[in-house]
């Protein structure tokens, strides 16, 4: 069993490595993150929270809303495998 902590936009006033910091030590095994598509500041967290966590071998779950273009987030989901690693 994998142990994640759920992270939404109320997380992302911290620093991605301040949020990979405050889990060592612990069995949590990564993040699960809920992002806006279309917010700016989402994209830019979750791209540096997928960088911390490949750094740190931490798992990453994302989700995003049914109602955004499916499309415009895959392609966005492609670019952080770029970063991250391979989407499952």
């Amino acid at each position: 069993m994998n142990l994640i902590l759920y992270l939404d936009n109320k997380s992302f006033c911290l620093s991605p490595s301040y949020i990979v910091k405050s889990i060592k030590g612990t069995h949590i095994n990564g993040f699960e993150v809920s992002i806006d598509i279309n917010s700016d500041e989402d994209k830019k967290f979750l791209e540096k929270l997928a960088s911390a966590c490949k750094k740190n071998k931490l798992l990453l779950q994302i989700h995003s809303r049914i109602d955004n273009d499916i499309e415009r987030q895959l392609d966005y989901f492609a670019s952080i495998s770029e970063i991250y690693g391979k989407i499952n």
